[in-house]
């Protein structure tokens, strides 16, 4: 049986107190990022391209919730067209940072030619991905 999860928009302004954050002052966006939260589990749906000059925006934001105590992460890269080796240096970075720290992580998603970066480079062992954010939610509700 399948369960329902509910998810809620979070706002991702509340995680930059004050200041404004690259995430919101860089004009030329190829990269969307926006979360949601099931629970205690936080999703990052990722839009667009990550490679060199917009990759960083993930880590930043990744950092950000871990200075706010979040410890259950799905990164979600269905509407990610194009990664370069910036962005796969982002996920190698996020995956090991949460590793490192016991915390847990799970990669949902990914398809085309952003699957195809991912084998090349013989990553899919190392990287924790599931097909959906659905099995992801399933995986980390009782952790």
């Amino acid at each position: 049986m399948v369960e329902s999860f509910k998810i809620d928009t979070v706002d991702i302004s509340l995680l930059f107190s004050g200041s404004k954050s690259k995430l919101e002052t860089n004009e030329d966006i190829n990269l969307e990022l926006k979360i949601m939260k099931s629970n205690d589990i936080y999703i990052i749906d990722v839009n667009g391209e990550m490679d060199l000059y917009n990759s960083y925006k993930l880590k930043d934001l990744v950092i950000k919730m871990l200075d706010k105590k979040v410890n259950k992460f799905i990164i979600n890269l269905n509407n990610v067209e194009y990664i370069d080796s910036s962005g796969i240096g982002a996920l190698i970075f996020i995956c090991s940072t949460l590793k490192k720290s016991n915390l847990n992580l799970y990669i949902s998603n990914i398809r085309g030619s952003v699957k195809k970066v991912i084998e090349l480079t013989k990553l899919t062992g190392y990287l924790p991905l599931v097909g959906t954010v659905q099995e992801a939610l399933e995986l980390l509700k009782n952790v």
